[in-house]
C-alpha cells in the first residue's frame, strides 16, 4: 500500500495543479459553463507578455481539432494551463480558415480583477494588426482593463486573446462587440465552451451574442477562478490510504 500511496498522492497533486473557470453569460437565455483547464504548456506561450505567437495559437487549434473541436466562425473559450500558470482564452475564430471577405469586426473589453494581488497577465494574437491597446491596469489595486479590436481578413487569419497567471478567487468580464457597420460576418455562430475532461477536449455549451443574427450587440461573458472539487480526499478514502495514515499515527 505504501507503494499505491505514492502513486496516488502523485496522480492527486497533478489533479489539484489547476483550478476550474466558472463561465456565466449574460446573453439571452445564457448559461453557466464550468471549464476544466487542459495541458497547454510550454508551448503557450513560450514568449515574453503581450506576444500571443502564431505557433502558440494554432497548437491550441490543433489540439482542439485533434479531439473534433470545430473552431471555424465562432468564438471559443477554453481554460488551460500555460507557462505563465492558468490562463483564460478566447479564440477568435480558426488560426487557418476559408474566410472570403474582410467585413467583420469584433472589440473585447477584457476586466480582471486580481484576489490574490500576484499579477495577471495579458497577452494578444492579432494577425489583422489592428489597434490594441491597453488601459486603466493597475496592479498594485489589483484590476486590470484591456481593449482590443480584431477583424478577419482575406488570409483568413484568426485572432485571440488570453489572461494567465489566474488563481483562486480572481475574477472579471470579457465583453464582445461586434462593431455596426463591419457586418456580422465571422462571429454568426456566437459562442462554445470548451472543458478538458476524461483526457479530451469537450464542448460543454454554447451560446449567442445578445440581439440578433444580422444585428449581434454587446455580450458579457463573467468569469472567476473556483475551487477545485474536495476529490483529493474522497479519492484517499476509496483508496483506504487515509486509513493507513491513521493506524501509523497511532
Amino acid at each position: 500500500k505504501k507503494g499505491l500511496a505514492i502513486v496516488a498522492l502523485a496522480g492527486l497533486a497533478g489533479l489539484a495543479s489547476a483550478a476550474p473557470i466558472q463561465i456565466n453569460e449574460s446573453a439571452v437565455g445564457g448559461g453557466t459553463f464550468v471549464l476544466n483547464p487542459g495541458n497547454l504548456s510550454p508551448t503557450v506561450f513560450s514568449a515574453p507578455s503581450p506576444t500571443f505567437s502564431n505557433n502558440a495559437l494554432a497548437y491550441i487549434h490543433s489540439e482542439l481539432q485533434g479531439d473534433g473541436v470545430n473552431t471555424n466562425d465562432i468564438v471559443t473559450i477554453i481554460a488551460g494551463d500555460t507557462d505563465d500558470g492558468l490562463a483564460l482564452f478566447a479564440l477568435i475564430d480558426e488560426e487557418v480558415s476559408g474566410f472570403k471577405n474582410f467585413n467583420a469586426r469584433l472589440d473585447l473589453v477584457a476586466v480582471a480583477n486580481d484576489a490574490n494581488n500576484d499579477g495577471i497577465t495579458g497577452w494578444v494574437n492579432d494577425n489583422g494588426g489592428e489597434l490594441v491597446q491597453v488601459a486603466n491596469s493597475n496592479p498594485i489595486a489589483g484590476t486590470y482593463n484591456f481593449d482590443t479590436t480584431f477583424q478577419w481578413d482575406t488570409n483568413g487569419k484568426g485572432d485571440a486573446f488570453a489572461l494567465s497567471d489566474l488563481g483562486v478567487g480572481d475574477n472579471g468580464s470579457f465583453v464582445f462587440n461586434p462593431i455596426q457597420g463591419y457586418g456580422s460576418f465571422g462571429v454568426s455562430r456566437g459562442f462554445q465552451y470548451v472543458s478538458f475532461d476524461n483526457g479530451a477536449w469537450h464542448v460543454v455549451g454554447t451560446g449567442t451574442f445578445n440581439g440578433s443574427l444580422a444585428n449581434p450587440t454587446s455580450t458579457s461573458l463573467d468569469w472567476r477562478v473556483i475551487p477545485l472539487p474536495h476529490a483529493g480526499a474522497m479519492s484517499l478514502a476509496g483508496l483506504g490510504l487515509i486509513g493507513v495514515r491513521r493506524r501509523r499515527s497511532m
